[in-house]
C-alpha cells in the first residue's frame, strides 16, 4: 500500500488495549492524463484472527470505509485483493452491493518446461531478428511510455501498473526479468514479471505494439528468451501466467500449450458509492 494510506483500526480495551484489525485505504493513482480513476479509493482488510463473532465488527468497518471514501469525494470503493467465490470476504462484499470489477484467471506451468521451450523457439527464430532491435530492462525508462503499450491491449489498469512499478512494494516488476523491446527508440514490446515467494515468477503482461502484430511471434520469443535467460538453474519452480479478462487470449493460449493448469478464478470487487446500501 502507498505510504500515504490512511487507516481505520479496530481495538479491544480489555484486558490490555490492542489492535485486532486494520483497514488501510487510499486513492488510486493514475498513469495517464485522464481523471476517470481519480474518484476511486482502494482498501485492504487485515484481521489478526477472524472469527464468526467479529462479523459485526467487519460490517461496521466496511460502513466506516464507505463513509470515509465518500467524505474524500470518492465515487467508487474497491477491495485491493482478489477472492474466489467461496471466500468469506467475497460473500460478504457481494452481499453489501460490491460487484466484480476484474476476473483474475491464472495458469501455472513448471518453470523448466517454460524456459526450455522458449529458448528452443528463440534459437529457431533469432536469425530473423532485425539489426536495430534491442532489449533493455524496464528501469531507466519512462513508465508512461511502457504503460501506453500495455493499455493498447487492456491488460492492466493504470493503478495496478503504478503499484507494481513501485520497486518499494513487496511485489513489483522485477528488473532482472521484466524488459522492453525497442525498434530504434520506439517501444514495440514489453514483458512484465513479478516474483511471488521463493519459487514462483508471475507473468503479468506480454504485449506487442498493435502496429507490429505481424511480428508478434518474433517479439514474444525475443522478450521471453531475454527474461528467462536471466533465471538461475532450477528457478523458478513454476511460472504463473495472468489473464485477467476475456481479451487475454495470447497469455491463456501460451500457458495451455505448455501444459499449464488453470487455477480457480478470483475476483476483484468494487462498489459504486452513488448507490444506496
Amino acid at each position: 500500500m502507498p505510504g500515504s494510506a490512511q487507516f481505520l483500526v479496530a481495538l479491544v480495551e480489555h484486558p490490555v488495549e490492542r489492535i485486532i484489525a486494520a483497514f488501510p485505504y487510499w486513492p488510486l493513482p493514475v498513469c495517464d492524463d485522464s481523471d476517470t480513476e481519480q474518484a476511486t479509493y482502494e482498501f485492504a482488510v487485515y484481521f489478526g484472527t477472524f472469527s464468526a463473532d467479529q462479523e459485526q465488527l467487519l460490517d461496521d468497518a466496511l460502513a466506516a470505509l464507505e463513509t470515509a471514501a465518500r467524505d474524500a469525494g470518492a465515487s467508487h470503493l474497491r477491495c485491493q485483493s482478489s477472492f474466489p467465490e467461496n471466500h468469506s470476504l467475497y460473500q460478504k462484499l457481494t452481499g453489501l452491493g460490491y460487484e466484480i470489477a476484474q476476473t483474475d484467471r491464472q495458469f501455472t506451468v513448471p518453470g523448466d518446461i517454460v524456459k526450455q521451450r522458449s529458448i528452443r523457439i528463440y534459437n529457431r527464430l533469432k536469425s530473423s531478428l532485425p539489426e536495430n532491435w534491442r532489449i533493455e530492462s524496464i528501469r531507466g525508462h519512462n513508465p508512461k511510455a511502457i504503460y501506453k503499450l500495455v493499455a493498447q491491449h487492456q491488460l492492466m489498469a493504470p493503478q495496478q501498473f503504478q503499484h507494481y512499478w513501485n520497486s518499494s512494494n513487496s511485489e513489483h516488476f522485477e528488473e532482472n526479468y521484466s524488459c522492453i523491446l525497442l525498434d530504434g527508440e520506439e517501444i514495440i514490446g514489453t514483458f512484465l514479471i513479478t516474483r511471488r515467494g521463493d519459487h514462483e515468477l508471475h507473468v503479468h503482461v506480454e504485449a506487442a505494439d498493435l502496429r507490429h502484430m505481424s511480428q508478434l511471434r518474433l517479439i514474444s520469443s525475443t522478450l521471453r528468451n531475454h527474461s528467462f535467460s536471466q533465471c538461475p538453474d532450477g528457478f523458478p519452480e513454476n511460472f504463473t501466467f495472468r489473464a485477467d479478462s476475456k481479451l487475454h487470449r495470447q497469455t491463456k493460449n501460451n500457458a495451455l500449450r505448455l501444459g499449464g493448469e488453470e487455477l480457480p478464478h478470483q475476483y476483484v470487487l468494487c462498489k459504486s458509492l452513488s448507490r444506496l446500501n
